[in-house]
């Protein structure tokens, strides 16, 4: 019976030291994560936790492996602590916050919105809706969180910088640039660009583009329109999105007789940096001199993925196929990549790598003069002038370039870019036309050689804002090719409708 009797004694005495020492549990494993101890905090937590239902300690814990970054183990934290306390609301503002910050952006959203109908003064909470429902283009009811946070708070830096970037992001704008275009095929052009926009809801977002050309040749001139309309529709949390674009294209040699156009990008969010596209478009093609002379159109098609990686890390790899109407198809695979080697506030310095193959099913290389003015002066056996008629077409051309790119903040309202490709590694089987000569009859044959070359791509711009509305740029770009060598130079103006005291 005294057994009996100390065994009690010792049952109920540790069942009182346990219940006075399990806040000294929680606070214990509190000064650990404190000191970064996370793993031990951790162990503490998930050892408490197995015998306890205590919302405090689930809290905790839940904090830990997100500051642990497991954020799925975090999540079944949150989801156990949500079962077991329904009707703590802090719980769904702990848990919405860390899956807004992990980019769950969906749950995180219904979380929110469960926790504003208990508190719907919570700034916080309103701030993180605005953000949610501006990305989604629900931009009424992002105005309206804001405006909950900018009632009592009227001078709120978080709120009011979202919605200077919505007054932004839904000002109407046009944008007007003049170009000049100079390469030794010779061709050379003088283009104006006109495009204005205006973003009103994730469900309209038209744009309109027009684009005249007027091109010199040593013996000719030609002009050509080309106007298209287009809209983007985003679908909010998913990810997803469609832009597609009608237009026509008129050349006057042509008789201006209408070309219709078309453009079509799916766009999908894969992960918060990456983004999946296919895309397929009806387009001119105006970049030989044979192509100005006489429209071509091309069909141009493919898929990508994308790479953002907060504006730091960024890249890009594609597949395209360009059918022309002669049944011609031209190929290519290329991928390229940046990588932060500098990332200041003023001054940001990228560095990467690019890789380009494509090839021609057929190549277009052909001779300038007819095989009757080629007889009457080149000698059987000799090399005869060429050209890209009506488009250039690679045969098996692979470069592999370095990449760099440069960011320069010379003040609040001057910025400067600069980039650079420059083909370390690059080769073509390039086309050589012999007139040949076999009983007496005379035919112009086409073989390859190949050839190692150093493509160069050089882009330069300098912007100016010069107030919230105005911004005015130059650029300047270089480009060395296989097909041509090509100087161009542009200046830009854009101007946004904004009302900076919209509310």
């Amino acid at each position: 019976m005294k057994k009996v009797i100390a065994l009690l004694y010792i049952f109920f005495t540790v069942c009182h030291l346990n219940a006075q020492t399990s806040p000294d549990t929680i606070e214990f494993a509190r000064s650990k994560a404190y000191e970064k101890k996370f793993t031990e905090a951790d162990r503490l937590l998930t050892q408490y936790n197995l015998g306890h239902n205590d919302i405090n300690a689930l809290r905790l814990h839940a904090q830990v492996l997100y500051w642990m970054k497991d954020f799925n183990r975090a999540s079944e934290v949150y989801e156990k602590t949500l079962v077991s306390f329904p009707d703590q609301h802090v719980v769904k503002l702990d848990y919405g916050r860390m899956l807004f910050e992990t980019g769950k952006l969906s749950h995180a959203q219904l979380l929110l919105e469960d926790y504003r109908t208990y508190d719907s003064a919570n700034a916080e909470v309103n701030i993180l809706l605005a953000r949610l429902y501006y990305w989604n283009g629900h931009i009424q009811k992002a105005k309206e969180r804001v405006a909950d946070v900018l009632k009592p708070y009227p001078d709120n830096p978080t709120a009011l910088g979202i919605l200077a970037e919505i007054n932004t992001l839904t000002a109407p704008y046009i944008r007007l640039r003049g170009i000049y275009i100079s390469d030794d095929q010779p061709l050379k052009s003088t283009d104006v660009e006109v495009e204005a926009g205006w973003y009103r809801s994730w469900l309209f977002n038209p744009g309109l583009h027009i684009n005249y050309n007027h091109f010199t040749l040593p013996d000719s001139l030609f002009n050509s329109l080309w106007i298209q309309l287009g809209n983007k529709i985003s679908f909010g949390n998913s990810g997803f999105s469609i832009s597609a674009t009608g237009g026509i294209f008129k050349h006057h040699a042509n008789d201006n007789n209408a070309i219709l156009t078309g453009n079509l990008l799916l766009a999908q969010k894969i992960s918060n940096s990456i983004v999946l596209e296919v895309f397929t478009a009806k387009k001119p093609y105006q970049y030989s001199s044979t192509s100005v002379r006489s429209p071509v159109i091309q069909n141009f098609s493919g898929v990508a993925v994308n790479l953002n990686k907060a504006n730091k890390w960024l890249g890009r790899g594609a597949y395209q196929a360009e059918k022309f109407e002669d049944d011609n198809k031209i190929q290519t695979i290329y991928l390229w990549l940046l990588a932060p080697i500098i990332n200041k506030k003023n001054f940001s310095l990228k560095a990467g790598y690019a890789f380009n193959h494509s090839n021609a099913d057929r190549n277009t290389f052909t001779s300038v003069k007819s095989l009757n003015s080629v007889i009457q002066t080149t000698a059987a056996g000799g090399s005869v002038e060429g050209y890209y008629n009506p488009y250039f077409t690679p045969n098996n051309q692979t470069i592999h370039s370095l990449l760099a790119s440069v960011g320069i903040l010379l003040s609040d309202k001057v910025n400067f870019t600069s980039r650079v490709n420059i083909g370390v590694s690059a080769s073509s089987d390039y086309p050589d036309l012999v007139l040949t000569k076999t009983q007496n009859i005379y035919s112009i044959n086409k073989t390859y050689s190949k050839q190692s070359y150093t493509p160069i791509d050089f882009q330069n711009e300098l912007l100016i804002h010069l107030s919230n509305q105005v911004t005015i740029s130059g650029l300047y770009g270089y480009t060395k090719l296989l097909f041509y060598t090509v100087n161009q130079g542009a200046i830009q103006l854009k101007y946004a409708f904004i009302n900076e005291t919209k509310k």
